[in-house]
Protein backbone atom coordinates (compact mmCIF):
# COMPACT_ATOMS: atom_id res chain seq x y z
CA UNK A 1 0.00 0.00 0.00
CA UNK A 2 2.61 2.47 1.00
CA UNK A 3 4.78 1.61 -2.18
CA UNK A 4 1.25 2.71 -4.40
CA UNK A 5 0.84 5.44 -2.65
CA UNK A 6 4.89 6.44 -2.91
CA UNK A 7 4.17 5.59 -6.35
CA UNK A 8 1.49 7.85 -6.73
CA UNK A 9 3.05 10.61 -5.23
CA UNK A 10 6.45 10.05 -7.32
CA UNK A 11 4.27 9.85 -10.55
CA UNK A 12 2.61 13.08 -9.44
CA UNK A 13 5.75 15.25 -8.73
CA UNK A 14 7.28 14.13 -12.29
CA UNK A 15 3.68 15.58 -13.98
CA UNK A 16 3.97 18.39 -11.89
CA UNK A 17 7.65 18.73 -12.93
CA UNK A 18 6.55 17.82 -16.76
CA UNK A 19 3.76 20.56 -16.51
CA UNK A 20 6.28 22.99 -15.19
CA UNK A 21 8.47 22.65 -18.14
CA UNK A 22 6.26 23.14 -20.41
CA UNK A 23 4.48 25.81 -19.28
CA UNK A 24 8.00 27.81 -18.41
CA UNK A 25 8.67 26.82 -22.25
CA UNK A 26 5.97 28.32 -23.39
CA UNK A 27 6.10 31.29 -21.12
CA UNK A 28 9.68 31.75 -22.65
CA UNK A 29 8.43 31.25 -26.19
CA UNK A 30 5.96 34.60 -25.55
CA UNK A 31 8.15 36.36 -23.71
CA UNK A 32 10.83 36.33 -26.30
CA UNK A 33 7.97 36.52 -29.31
CA UNK A 34 7.25 39.94 -27.66
CA UNK A 35 10.41 41.41 -27.28
CA UNK A 36 11.09 40.57 -30.89
CA UNK A 37 8.16 42.55 -31.51
CA UNK A 38 8.79 45.73 -29.57
CA UNK A 39 12.57 45.74 -30.82
CA UNK A 40 11.05 45.41 -34.76
CA UNK A 41 9.09 48.45 -33.59
CA UNK A 42 11.90 50.40 -31.96
CA UNK A 43 13.95 49.58 -34.76
CA UNK A 44 11.50 51.11 -37.25
CA UNK A 45 10.85 54.29 -35.10
CA UNK A 46 14.95 54.55 -34.99
CA UNK A 47 14.84 54.39 -39.15
CA UNK A 48 12.23 57.07 -39.07
CA UNK A 49 14.21 59.49 -37.06
CA UNK A 50 17.79 58.74 -39.04
CA UNK A 51 15.57 59.18 -42.57
CA UNK A 52 14.58 62.46 -41.29
CA UNK A 53 18.07 63.47 -40.52
CA UNK A 54 19.27 62.03 -43.59
CA UNK A 55 17.90 64.63 -46.20
CA UNK A 56 18.39 67.85 -43.55
CA UNK A 57 21.97 68.60 -45.08
CA UNK A 58 20.48 68.94 -48.70
CA UNK A 59 17.27 71.13 -47.75
CA UNK A 60 19.59 73.11 -45.42
CA UNK A 61 22.27 73.30 -47.56
CA UNK A 62 19.81 75.08 -49.83
CA UNK A 63 19.61 78.32 -48.02
CA UNK A 64 21.29 81.16 -49.55
CA UNK A 65 22.80 82.08 -46.29
CA UNK A 66 24.43 79.27 -45.94
CA UNK A 67 25.68 79.32 -49.41
CA UNK A 68 26.90 82.68 -49.11
CA UNK A 69 29.68 82.17 -46.58
CA UNK A 70 31.36 79.74 -49.04
CA UNK A 71 31.60 82.77 -51.76
CA UNK A 72 32.49 85.73 -48.97
CA UNK A 73 33.29 83.94 -45.56
CA UNK A 74 33.02 87.45 -44.00
CA UNK A 75 31.28 88.24 -40.62
CA UNK A 76 28.05 89.11 -41.95
CA UNK A 77 27.45 86.29 -44.37
CA UNK A 78 28.73 83.86 -41.23
CA UNK A 79 26.48 85.47 -38.91
CA UNK A 80 23.38 85.56 -40.98
CA UNK A 81 24.69 81.33 -41.72
CA UNK A 82 25.18 80.98 -37.48
CA UNK A 83 21.47 82.47 -37.69
CA UNK A 84 20.08 80.09 -39.80
CA UNK A 85 21.54 77.07 -38.67
CA UNK A 86 20.49 77.62 -35.34
CA UNK A 87 17.16 77.91 -36.71
CA UNK A 88 17.36 74.64 -38.34
CA UNK A 89 18.73 73.16 -35.39
CA UNK A 90 15.75 73.80 -33.23
CA UNK A 91 13.33 73.14 -35.26
CA UNK A 92 14.66 69.85 -36.27
CA UNK A 93 16.06 68.89 -33.04
CA UNK A 94 19.38 68.30 -34.84
CA UNK A 95 22.01 68.34 -31.81
CA UNK A 96 24.32 70.64 -34.39
CA UNK A 97 24.59 71.87 -38.22
CA UNK A 98 28.11 72.33 -39.13
CA UNK A 99 29.50 73.85 -42.12
CA UNK A 100 33.09 72.70 -43.33
CA UNK A 101 35.70 73.62 -45.88
CA UNK A 102 36.48 71.01 -48.63
CA UNK A 103 39.99 69.64 -46.37
CA UNK A 104 37.20 69.33 -43.21
CA UNK A 105 38.27 72.63 -41.59
CA UNK A 106 35.38 74.07 -39.14
CA UNK A 107 34.05 77.21 -41.02
CA UNK A 108 30.39 77.52 -38.86
CA UNK A 109 28.58 75.22 -36.62
CA UNK A 110 25.72 76.58 -35.98
CA UNK A 111 24.66 75.49 -32.29
CA UNK A 112 28.57 75.56 -30.60
CA UNK A 113 28.87 72.13 -30.07
CA UNK A 114 31.72 71.36 -32.74
CA UNK A 115 34.32 73.74 -31.89
CA UNK A 116 37.91 73.70 -33.55
CA UNK A 117 38.64 71.35 -35.94
CA UNK A 118 36.60 69.00 -37.16
CA UNK A 119 38.11 65.64 -36.36
CA UNK A 120 37.26 61.95 -37.97
CA UNK A 121 35.76 63.80 -41.21
CA UNK A 122 37.89 61.75 -44.24
CA UNK A 123 35.14 58.80 -44.81
CA UNK A 124 32.65 61.88 -44.60
CA UNK A 125 34.18 63.78 -46.97
CA UNK A 126 35.43 61.16 -49.49
CA UNK A 127 31.42 60.13 -50.27
CA UNK A 128 30.79 63.93 -50.15
CA UNK A 129 33.30 64.31 -52.70
CA UNK A 130 31.76 61.04 -54.59
CA UNK A 131 28.64 62.47 -54.72
CA UNK A 132 26.95 60.54 -51.85
CA UNK A 133 25.61 61.20 -48.52
CA UNK A 134 28.80 61.24 -45.84
CA UNK A 135 27.39 58.85 -42.49
CA UNK A 136 29.69 58.25 -40.11
CA UNK A 137 29.47 57.81 -35.99
CA UNK A 138 31.79 60.66 -34.54
CA UNK A 139 33.38 61.80 -31.10
CA UNK A 140 32.36 64.94 -30.18
CA UNK A 141 34.54 67.30 -27.31
CA UNK A 142 33.59 66.53 -23.95
CA UNK A 143 33.80 62.41 -24.95
CA UNK A 144 30.18 62.23 -26.33
CA UNK A 145 29.33 60.50 -29.31
CA UNK A 146 27.21 61.76 -32.57
CA UNK A 147 25.94 60.31 -35.63
CA UNK A 148 27.08 62.75 -38.47
CA UNK A 149 25.22 63.00 -42.10
CA UNK A 150 27.35 65.13 -44.34
CA UNK A 151 26.48 66.50 -48.20
CA UNK A 152 28.30 68.72 -50.32
CA UNK A 153 27.02 72.02 -51.16
CA UNK A 154 27.62 73.53 -55.27
CA UNK A 155 27.75 77.00 -56.39
CA UNK A 156 25.44 77.69 -59.60
CA UNK A 157 28.09 76.14 -61.82
CA UNK A 158 27.52 72.82 -60.04
CA UNK A 159 31.34 72.81 -58.46
CA UNK A 160 31.59 71.70 -55.11
CA UNK A 161 32.31 74.85 -52.89
CA UNK A 162 31.86 73.00 -49.28
CA UNK A 163 30.75 70.78 -47.15
CA UNK A 164 27.36 70.81 -44.56
CA UNK A 165 26.96 68.22 -41.89
CA UNK A 166 23.88 67.34 -39.54
CA UNK A 167 25.07 65.82 -36.05
CA UNK A 168 22.44 63.86 -34.36
CA UNK A 169 22.66 62.87 -31.23
CA UNK A 170 23.16 59.27 -30.49
CA UNK A 171 19.48 57.81 -28.86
Amino acid sequence: MFVVIGFVALMSAVGVGFGMQIAGAAAKRSLEQSAQEVLLVQVQVLNGLMEKFRLLPNLVGRNTKILGVFVDPSEKTIAAAQLAIRHDSAMTGALDIVLLELDGSLLVSGTGVVTGSFEQTSRLLSAVRQGRLGRKAIQIPPDERAYAFASGLRDDGGSLIGVIAVLVDQI
